[in-house]
């Protein structure tokens, strides 16, 4: 795996990424990232690092997050939210709700 993110290191690092607008937190460490170079490095070594999910969400939560949107099959990261912060207010959408959602209305 070590040979697979070297080389797809390089790859993010030829992405043209812009500084974030908003707060992006790091799956990794579940620290707030504030730079492109700092982001491109979360991307590269997410393959030979296990994710913090509880970090993340414990840091959302800390700066003021009070509901997330899980979108696309399952509800998995929804319960895991959940089991983190019963307060949490969490909604879920699946592809077939999404697809309806964005599918044009038709008059008549």
């Amino acid at each position: 795996m070590a040979r697979a993110a070297a080389q797809f290191g390089e790859i993010v690092a030829r992405l043209p990424l812009r500084q974030p607008r908003i707060p992006v937190v790091a799956n990794i460490t579940g620290q707030i990232l504030t730079s492109a170079d700092d982001i491109r490095k979360e991307l590269g070594d997410h393959i030979l690092k296990p994710v913090q999910w509880t970090a993340s969400v414990v840091e959302m939560i800390t700066r003021g997050s009070a509901e997330f949107l899980e979108i696309g099959p399952g509800q998995v990261l929804s319960g895991l939210i959940r089991r983190i912060n019963q307060d949490a207010h969490v909604v879920t959408l699946n592809d077939r709700e999404l697809a309806r959602a964005m599918a044009p209305t038709t008059l008549g």
